[in-house]
């Protein structure tokens, strides 16, 4: 974590008035502890230093795909260790929320009698809503789908409705998405855990719609990849299939390596998660080469 950053708070700063705000209790967050400090920093307390180093990661594969990310470092509070971000909130922008966009979209689905889906937090339904609330804002669903392609490739399974934003200009009007944040839960599949503690999987960031009827409902994680890779339009399908081929295990490897020489993590650590990206990475290819038998016999 570097130093600028640690004289401009101290753990003691957590406890001073109105500097303190706990995310657990205000907004749900699985933290245990999650503060703002300053109006400048949030401080996320984390299980082990594997999910800085998940963050990291897919900070560091989305830069390269021109991504904008927050910035993020690993430190300790006192003995809490954690995860600490800039803000990237900027004074003359507006955050929407995903949840807030949902919410207006289904509104209007009432309001036209339109069936609306159990969990509309999927990239068909969010690209609709998106399409309807700012009409002239193309590239929006071209940034989603990029990321929504991200989230897939480093088995994201936290990409709830909280974790996606709209930043809109009060000046200039230009809508944008907000960087990319909050991708800890990536490398492993947490959502598989989910559904043996719930029955069902919650935070799983590939639904699609097809999820919502009664016979798909319980389709595994590369089921519904598989899925989407079928149905997919050809350039989004050759996006993937470029991602893909970008990030293989030697990439990742060396991206971890440069983690680690500024963490200085257990060696354990980086392998396991090399070792669930390798398992992942070649279940990708097998379910892409799938994937294009189906289409071209689909396209005779």
């Amino acid at each position: 974590m570097k130093k600028d950053i640690l004289k401009e708070f101290s753990f003691k700063d957590l406890y001073e008035g109105k500097e303190k705000k706990i995310l657990k209790e205000e907004f749900s967050s699985s933290a245990d502890y999650a503060f703002w400090i300053k109006g400048k920093y949030f401080f996320k307390s984390i299980p082990n230093l594997r999910y800085f180093i998940q963050e990291k990661l897919v900070e560091e594969i989305a830069q390269e795909m021109g991504i904008e990310t927050v910035r993020t470092w690993y430190g300790k509070l006192g003995h809490i260790p954690g995860e600490i971000s800039l803000n990237f909130h900027k004074e003359n922008c507006l955050y929407i929320s995903g949840a807030k966009i949902l919410e207006e979209y289904k509104n209007h689905l009432e309001k036209i009698g339109k069936e609306i889906p159990k969990n509309m937090n999927n990239l068909e339904t969010i690209q609709e809503a998106l399409a309807f609330l700012y009409p002239e804002s193309d590239s929006l669903a071209i940034e989603l789908t990029k990321r929504y392609i991200l989230d897939i490739l480093t088995m994201q399974s936290d990409r709830i409705s909280e974790n996606w934003e709209i930043e809109e200009n009060k000046e200039t009007g230009k809508i944008r998405l907000a960087p990319y944040f909050d991708s800890d839960k990536s490398f492993t599949d947490h959502a598989a855990k989910e559904i043996l503690q719930y029955g069902q999987r919650i935070h799983n960031p590939f639904i699609i719609k097809c999820d919502y009827d009664k016979e798909s409902a319980f389709l595994s994680t590369y089921e519904k990849i598989y899925h989407f890779l079928t149905c997919a339009p050809e350039p989004i399908f050759e996006y993937f299939a470029h991602v893909l081929e970008q990030y293989s295990k030697e990439k990742i490897e060396s991206f971890l390596n440069e983690i680690n020489k500024k963490i200085e993590a257990q060696e354990e650590t980086k392998s396991s998660i090399l070792k669930d990206y390798e398992c992942h990475y070649a279940k990708m290819q097998e379910l892409l080469s799938l994937a294009k038998e189906e289409r071209r016999g689909l396209s005779r």
